[in-house]
């Protein structure tokens, strides 16, 4: 379906709807990823900002990073949190282009998945039903719950979902353990 030459041209199921950076939005960004950094000492390198953000070729799109994430949540679920680290680093650390499904199998690579990384590079039928079931069902309750674009946090008890909003994940450490605990 999708190929390891990916890009805004390709036509596949990850790249047919994104479009490039552009400054506006690569500005935006940086000054939200600067006030994240302020709140948690997250870091949002130089190199992030001049490889990523300011080049206007690259997509702006969280899909192909999520393909690779629900691919190792199916396949080896254990593993799934450290490979969302691992890409978040190789984004924000590296600035790497992990729109391009070919560094996103490398970073798979380094973390000991060649297995998964073989499959993001040409996702099959399963996964890529995998990822729209997985995707519908994350639009179904953001939509049943208000959250509009991201970030937003949503607190599972049991069976019962809630909605902390955005302000509560850029706020101080109190106003979010309060939100979590009155979940």
């Amino acid at each position: 379906m999708a190929s390891s030459s990916c890009s805004n041209s390709c036509g596949c199921a990850i790249c047919k709807t994104s479009a490039p950076c552009s400054a506006r939005v690569a500005d935006y960004a940086w000054s939200n990823d600067q006030r994240i950094a302020r709140l948690t000492g997250r870091p949002f390198s130089d190199a992030y900002r001049h490889k990523v953000l300011a080049d206007h070729t690259r997509r702006f799109d969280s899909g192909p990073a999520t393909l690779a994430i629900i691919g190792v949540a199916v396949a080896a679920p254990e593993r799934a949190f450290h490979a969302l680290k691992a890409i978040q680093h190789a984004r924000y650390v590296e600035g790497r282009d992990v729109t391009d499904l070919t560094v996103l199998a490398q970073v798979l690579r380094t973390l000991d998945l060649p297995e998964i990384a073989d499959r993001l590079e040409t996702p099959d039928e399963a996964w890529m039903a995998a990822y729209r079931s997985r995707l519908g069902s994350a639009r179904t309750v953001m939509h049943r719950l208000g959250a509009e674009g991201v970030p937003a946090l949503i607190v599972a008890t049991g069976d019962s979902r809630r909605l902390l909003r955005a302000n509560a994940l850029f706020g101080s450490m109190d106003m979010l353990v309060a939100g979590l605990k009155a979940a």
